[in-house]
């Protein structure tokens, strides 16, 4: 999955990005976008 974050961050936790939880951690975070939520923080 690629994750925007700094690349020392990203090789450290490359691991947990790989993990099932992570996938559905970002599928429900698109969903509350999709439905105009906001999201704390909020995107740059």
């Amino acid at each position: 999955m690629d994750v925007q974050i700094e690349a020392s961050w990203k090789e450290k936790l490359k691991y947990e990005f790989a993990q099932p939880y992570f996938a559905n951690i970002v599928k429900h975070l698109k969903t509350e976008r999709e439905q105009k939520k906001i999201i704390y923080p909020r995107d740059r």
